[in-house]
């Protein structure tokens, strides 16, 4: 984003059951996608790492708001147990 690229995130939900389209792999391995379009930092935007304390801010595709993620929320891994 920093860059001016586009980013959009593959959802996977917890409970969720994947391939969520059969026969489209690995398409169908998310429950959906969502526009990631802001980041809120207190270092600069061309610091390469990510902190705890880094925030993203994104869309989803349930309703018109704006939701914010802090960075430590994220890591997970397939198995939903992160």
């Amino acid at each position: 984003l920093a860059a001016g690229h586009g980013v959009v995130w593959m959802i996977m939900l917890t409970g969720g059951h994947f391939p969520v389209y059969p026969g489209l792999e690995p398409y169908g391995q998310y429950s959906h996608v969502e526009p990631v379009v802001g980041i809120l930092s207190d270092k600069p935007l061309n610091d390469t790492r990510w902190y705890d304390s880094d925030y993203i801010a994104h869309y989803t595709d349930a309703d018109e708001h704006t939701y914010y993620r802090s960075m430590k929320s994220l890591p997970d891994d397939t198995n939903m147990t992160c």
